[in-house]
């Protein structure tokens, strides 16, 4: 006799549109293909689109010491090193490195202000108390 499937398995109609919906996109993705629709040779571009007049902001990454690198857009920006990086992406490595020794205080029962202080004659990254948003301290 057959064992019983356990609560956690597919539903078999599940199962059953699943395979309808991936045939589907299989056979779309073939005839656009074969009619010339797409570029199969296109480079893949990550990313959001670079702006020409875009400013470039430099940033030198400075991590919490639980993190080694900032992963964004597969981009990998590594710890101590130094980038020229579009306007756009700086703001977000600046507030992920914000965020992250904000972090660290909390585990660590600092008050939220203590890594917020200028470390090692860098200025530092606050938190704006308005939508999260990352700022520089001065």
């Amino acid at each position: 006799m057959a064992k019983q499937s356990k609560s956690t398995s597919v539903p078999p109609e599940m199962l059953e549109a699943a395979r309808k919906q991936a045939l589907a996109k299989k056979a779309r993705i073939m005839a656009e293909t074969e009619l010339g629709l797409t570029d199969e040779k296109a480079p893949v571009v990550k990313g959001p689109p670079v702006l020409d007049d875009e400013p470039m902001v430099t940033v030198t990454i400075d991590l919490a010491p639980f993190a080694s690198r900032i992963t964004i857009d597969g981009t990998i920006y590594v710890q101590g090193r130094t980038y020229e990086l579009p306007q756009r992406t700086a703001a977000v490595v600046n507030e992920t490195m914000a965020r992250g020794w904000e972090h660290q205080a909390e585990i660590e029962g600092k008050d939220r202000e203590f890594y917020l202080k200028n470390r090692l004659g860098q200025t530092a990254i606050r938190l704006s108390p308005i939508r999260g948003t990352a700022r520089v301290a001065v």
